[in-house]
């Protein structure tokens, strides 16, 4: 859809739906006129029709995905990449990391970090306790 709003042309394209929600989603963009605004349109229908990059579907693979960025962009200093590897190896991975992303609540992250507290699910996992300041917050 194009229309002039307040001396710009305004161009707004279906995006299909938002996979959590149903609700629809836009991608919008501008020009100064209206023969601007079809190749605007067209360039955004284009955009939307390609496939889009591969989210990540689980947790793991997000935090994956998200250390490698860090490491990448972030220009983390290698003692605090040492540091996100082992929380996310031995902490979250455990309890949420085979959790569709989508699917992550507050109850679930509550319920993986009082785990985290008890002594028995960090055996099974060969870490220590953690203290509960560091597990549950009130």
């Amino acid at each position: 859809m194009i229309r002039n709003r307040n001396g710009h042309w305004q161009v707004r394209v279906h995006a299909g739906l938002d996979p959590l929600s149903g609700h629809k989603r836009w991608r919008y963009d501008r020009a100064r006129c209206e023969v601007e605004a079809r190749a605007v349109e067209r360039r955004l229908l284009a955009e939307v029709q390609q496939p889009r990059r591969r989210q990540a579907s689980t947790v793991a693979e997000l935090l994956a995905r998200w250390v490698e960025w860090g490491e990448q962009v972030r220009e983390l200093s290698p003692s605090t990449l040492v540091a996100y590897r082992h929380w996310i190896r031995k902490v979250i991975v455990p309890g949420l990391g085979e959790v569709p992303v989508g699917r992550v609540t507050a109850d679930r992250i509550d319920g993986s970090t009082s785990r985290c507290a008890s002594t028995v699910g960090c055996a099974a996992r060969g870490c220590r306790p953690a203290a509960s300041a560091t597990c549950t917050r009130s």
